[in-house]
């Protein structure tokens, strides 16, 4: 293999020392002349090997553009600022044909914040410290397979940083890595047992956006880390290959990890091996629940999206979280920084959407989304991961009889006859027949329409004697470290009766959970039992006594949702939404399995 001729953009600060790459790289140092070395070098006999790289697969359009050219894959800000460049070519009888550039950036140096806090506790003595650099480096790779590709691999901390994310090919190394751990599925009739994972990564949303890491001290089933299909989207795995040749371990994401010996030269043959793997079907046996959401390529479905994205989000910015789209560590977190296009920066610990309106203004956030920063800042005041406010927010949009969702800056939609399924088995949750007034709208003291608010409602529909308000008549209970709400309204016909305003997705996910789990209590806490005995009271007998103290009959029980909202006579299909919807046929499933009885009772909304 032969470099081709240097070539250099950007200004370079200083004359870089060989092998001037952050230790990160220096395993391919030999690959990298320094500025005063000849421009060709040849690394047939090269021996130095990575023991693993993080490659980000590159989208071949967006937005209707190619992407085809190397300087395309990396930020133009830092386009701008890069140190040196460097070409490569396979040689001629190299087939298929790869190319490659190296972008590298000197790290300013910096001495870490923590010494002055030291040297000021010794008295102001100071500490012989080296100052800290942080230099990166990108390797943008072309390789075919079937067609050019283009794969970033990043190296450094702040590597990654440098790539176009709104580039990078979302869950290809998720599904890379499901090929290879079981490879060869397409072609059996049976399913051998696979004890090939090592960690899964998981999140789902409900009543708030849980990112969950399971990791087992030794490779098992994919079964054993308990993960819900129907309720927990699978973001991450972590195995052995079925072909342990390949590598020794594979983390796929949206990038994908592979730990396996690689030199310089045989980076296009292992990008063309991933391309191949990419296009193999084998994970489909086991994950066909992996396809429930397809992303959206289209770039003309992607601007009307992005439009409905804006409208939605002037109207009802609620209906969006503010979701940091990764697991983070908290022993490194310090703060979440928020930079607007004016060069305003705001740090926060917990930033929610109404946070980011307040900071910015609700006009400027729907008008800015792709250009406001976020990132995440250590104790040393470095940045060790970045996004656009685009990519941190999480939401669902309703076109016709298509639901799409947007999760950390990309379009899916639903897949259509998973939704048909989900949208039947909501539809066909029976209504209860517990008598509920209305709802309604009073006028404020300020003239203005107000909806009452749940508490006023729950008094005004426990009124009849059959009905006894419960609402935030909460029992605490041993082993529990949050108290449990057992219904807003009890009813003398057994009817566990939960109520909740508005269709908001975190609202609904919050109610459904709080109805399986203080019915799970009631089956199976005799103590749980005794308190809420305690909260009823001496007064109300006849209520009491539903609670009996050695065991409650499930079948005789049923849990009721109550929703209110205009439902405009419209099935909880159409007014729910998807997450809503998942969770709501989860619970009830649940609750069925223990033997309670599961119903909705939709509330209307009328003007007093």
């Amino acid at each position: 293999m032969e470099i081709g001729a240097q070539r250099t953009v950007g200004p370079l600060r200083d004359k870089l020392p060989r092998y001037s790459l952050c230790r990160h790289v220096r395993d391919f140092r030999r690959c990298f002349v320094s500025v005063d070395a000849p421009t060709v070098a040849n690394l047939g006999d090269s021996t130095v090997t990575a023991d693993s790289l993080t490659i980000y697969a590159i989208q071949r359009s967006v937005d209707g553009q190619r992407i085809s050219d190397f300087d395309q894959v990396i930020d133009p800000n830092r386009l701008d600022c890069v140190d040196d460049t460097r070409d490569f070519q396979s040689p001629p009888n190299h087939d298929p044909a790869w190319s490659a550039r190296m972008y590298f950036w000197k790290g300013d140096s910096k001495r870490p914040p923590w010494v002055r806090f030291i040297e000021e506790g010794l008295g102001g003595q100071p500490i012989d410290v080296s100052d800290s650099a942080q230099d990166c480096a990108v390797v943008v790779v072309k390789a075919y397979f079937r067609v050019d590709r283009l794969y970033a691999i990043p190296f450094g901390l702040r590597g990654r940083f440098q790539i176009r994310r709104d580039l990078v090919d979302q869950r290809y190394g998720l599904r890379v890595a499901l090929n290879l751990l079981y490879e060869g599925d397409t072609t059996t009739d049976e399913l051998d047992a696979a004890p090939r994972v090592h960690q899964v990564e998981s999140k789902t949303v409900a009543a708030n956006t849980m990112r969950t890491i399971r990791h087992a001290n030794r490779r098992t089933d994919f079964e054993d880390f308990a993960l819900n299909p129907d309720t927990d989207q699978l973001a991450g795995i972590t195995g052995q290959p079925r072909d342990s040749n390949l590598a020794r371990r594979v983390r796929g994401t949206d990038s994908l990890r592979i730990g396996r010996r690689t030199s310089f030269d045989q980076l296009g043959d292992l990008c063309r091996n991933i391309a191949r793997a990419h296009e193999r079907s084998d994970y489909r046996r086991r994950f066909q629940f992996v396809d429930q959401r397809q992303g959206i390529s289209d770039p003309s479905k992607i601007v009307n999206l992005t439009d409905q994205l804006c409208q939605s989000l002037s109207v009802d910015p609620n209906a969006w979280a503010f979701t940091i789209p990764g697991v983070l560590d908290f022993d490194q977190v310090s703060s979440v920084r928020i930079s607007t296009t004016s060069g305003k920066v705001t740090d926060l610990v917990d930033p929610t959407t109404n946070d980011v309106i307040n900071l910015v203004g609700l006009e400027n956030l729907v008008g800015q989304l792709p250009a406001l920063d976020v990132e995440i800042i250590d104790g040393d005041g470095n940045v060790i991961n970045r996004w656009s406010m685009f990519e941190c927010l999480d939401g669902q949009i309703d076109d016709k009889d298509h639901t799409f969702l947007l999760e950390s800056g990309t379009f899916y939609q639903i897949e259509p006859d998973y939704l048909a399924q989900l949208n039947q088995d909501v539809d066909a949750i029976r209504y209860s027949s517990v008598k509920l007034p209305p709802s309604w709208r009073e006028l404020d003291s300020k003239g203005r329409l107000r909806e009452i608010d749940e508490g006023a409602y729950n008094e005004h529909a426990s009124t009849p004697t059959n009905h006894l308000l419960l609402d935030k008549r909460n029992v605490i209970v041993p082993g529990r470290t949050s108290p449990v709400e057992v219904c807003d309204i009890l009813t003398l016909n057994k009817q566990l009766v939960h109520v909740k305003r508005k269709f908001l997705s975190n609202a609904l996910s919050h109610l459904f959970a709080q109805g399986h789990v203080s019915t799970r209590l009631l089956k199976a806490s005799e103590a749980f039992r005794a308190r809420v005995r305690e909260k009823i009271g001496n007064d109300s007998p006849d209520f009491q006594d539903l609670f009996a103290e050695d065991d409650i009959v499930a079948a005789d029980w049923e849990v009721v949702y109550a929703i209110i909202g205009p439902w405009n006579n419209e099935p909880p299909s159409v007014k729910l939404p998807f997450f809503s919807k998942v969770n709501l046929r989860d619970f009830k499933y649940r609750l069925r399995l223990m033997g309670f009885e599961v119903t909705l009772a939709p509330i209307s909304v009328t003007d007093a």
